[in-house]
């Protein structure tokens, strides 16, 4: 709920279901889609210090391979999958107990991209 507030804020368009309640359960998948100026976003949202996964099939978490199989599970249209896959960034939302969000830009096989360091070198803003 906290990135998605903060990037509809900044003029992202979600295009994900966005959860509304605090307390809801998530199902395992992408926490977050979002498209701003025909760019598209993935974001993997961690508050505190948890940390991206390696899951059970030996994939790493928003790794390519684990989010092409997620996103084929989402409810978009199969149009709208192969534009996103063909043309998205991968971001971890880092989101503390105070509620700030720090962006990280990810490599394919879902590490942080230490070279990127900025907002708008992720987002292009």
């Amino acid at each position: 709920m906290v990135t998605d507030d903060d990037l509809v804020n900044r003029g992202f368009t979600p295009l994900h279901d966005r959860i509304t309640d605090i307390d809801a359960k998530l199902a395992p998948g992408i926490d977050g889609i979002f498209e701003k100026d025909g760019k598209y976003f993935i974001i993997e949202s961690k508050f505190g210090c948890s940390n991206l996964n390696t899951c059970r099939e030996d994939t790493r978490q928003m790794s390519r391979s684990w989010i092409y199989d997620r996103l084929q599970k989402t409810n978009l249209p199969e149009s709208k999958k192969a534009l996103i896959l063909g043309n998205y960034t991968p971001v971890l939302a880092k989101i503390t107990k105070s509620g700030v969000v720090t962006y990280k830009k990810l490599k394919p096989d879902g590490y942080v991209d230490k070279s990127v360091k900025s907002f708008a070198d992720i987002f292009g803003d």
